[in-house]
């Protein structure tokens, strides 16, 4: 065989695997979203890749499954929210602004229809696990847990409702 065929076959190899690293890479997944909550920063209908090994950070948007949560929500199956809270966290709401650790966050990727509304009233973790009979009242996120929030807060089933997300439930994050 000739060194330019020798080549030739090398390089055709190194492109075919190049390619099937590509397509089929167990990192993470695309993701076709439903439904109106996180909107407008994802609108349904649209795809997004998610990956399952990042590490979670506060302002994330993850995908998670609710069959793993210990408190379902009204809908089952999977579900995509922004992490606004992180295992130790103290949350509160006051006047429509989310306060993490008694600091107010910047939440820039709403628009102001769409931020926590006023009219929802005030509340902390403790207050909303009382109001939604959590299993568990606390004042702050547990140990290997998260507190969500869809981005159309107005339409969105979450946290403030169906409780914290364990780790063991997340899916992946959302690559930006």
């Amino acid at each position: 065989m000739s060194k330019a065929k020798v080549l030739g076959t090398w390089v055709v190899t190194g492109i075919l695997c190049f390619a099937a690293f590509f397509m089929f890479r167990k990192d993470g997944a695309e993701v076709k979203v439903y439904g109106s909550s996180m909107a407008p920063t994802i609108d349904s209908g649209q795809k997004v890749f998610i990956d399952y090994h990042r590490k979670i950070k506060r302002s994330d948007v993850v995908v998670f499954d609710t069959e793993k949560m210990p408190v379902k929500p009204e809908k089952g199956g999977y579900y995509i929210k922004r992490v606004i809270g992180l295992p130790g966290d103290y949350i509160e709401s006051r006047n429509g602004i989310i306060y993490v650790n008694g600091r107010k966050i910047d939440e820039s990727y709403l628009k102001e229809g769409q931020k926590t509304s006023a009219s929802t009233g005030d509340w902390n973790l403790h207050d909303l696990g009382v109001r939604n009979h959590w299993k568990t009242i606390v004042d702050r996120v547990p140990e290997n847990s998260y507190f969500v929030l869809g981005d159309h807060r107005s339409t969105s089933e979450d946290s403030r409702m169906f409780g914290f997300v364990p780790g063991k439930a997340v899916v992946g994050v959302m690559d930006k």
